[in-house]
């Protein structure tokens, strides 16, 4: 029982503590995309971004991530075959259309409520979904900061090229809350691992 309630509290601090996508473009090769289904990765384009697509053929095929933002835009390709695909945003889903002459497409998510939210991303009909890159918004989280860092962003898109820095503010308030469910854990596991060796 005690193995289960140390584990439980473990699993439920790392779920609080778990980060969703910082603000910045990723593209379709980032690591931090989850994808389920049969997609075929790194496509070359001379149309795309950083001049390859992750491709959907199949029904149900699902790109996934979470963002801590009010906003994100993203990128596709319009070509002949492509794929109708249904952008949900925590459970809120929209559709799109993705068929047309070869050229780039964009989706902008604007005004979203502020907060964690769950983005999914799911080919409806079959045809090809060519999937280029998310863009997070930057979000300023409070003001009176005591700590902060930045992040540099580039990339292009149909000729246009965007640069910038995005700063990420954090309020001591923040910071305290991680550091006391942070001393709460190690707390709880030094305890646990007391509490088994004393039962040897």
């Amino acid at each position: 029982m005690k193995t289960l309630l140390a584990f439980l509290l473990i699993l439920t601090t790392y779920k609080i503590l778990a980060v969703p996508l910082d603000a910045g473009f990723f593209d379709n090769e980032s690591p931090v995309l989850t994808y389920s289904g049969s997609w075929t990765h790194a496509v070359t384009s001379s149309i795309a971004i950083n001049g390859t697509t992750d491709t959907s053929t199949a029904v149900s095929d699902t790109l996934t991530f979470d963002l801590f933002s009010e906003g994100f835009t993203l990128f596709y390709l319009f070509e002949s075959d492509g794929a109708d695909i249904e952008v949900c945003v925590d459970g809120d889903c929209i559709d799109l259309a993705t068929v047309g002459g070869a050229s780039n497409g964009r989706a902008e998510f604007t005004d979203l409520d502020y907060g964690l939210k769950y983005v999914s991303i799911t080919n409806t009909d079959g045809n090809t979904f060519y999937f280029d890159g998310v863009y997070i918004y930057p979000t300023d989280l409070v003001t009176n900061n005591s700590q902060w860092s930045q992040q540099s962003y580039s990339f292009s898109n149909g000729g246009t090229a965007y640069t910038g820095v995005v700063d990420f503010v954090f309020s001591s308030g923040e910071i305290a809350l991680v550091v006391i469910l942070s001393v709460s854990l190690s707390i709880q596991i030094v305890r646990f691992v007391l509490d088994v060796w004393g039962n040897k």
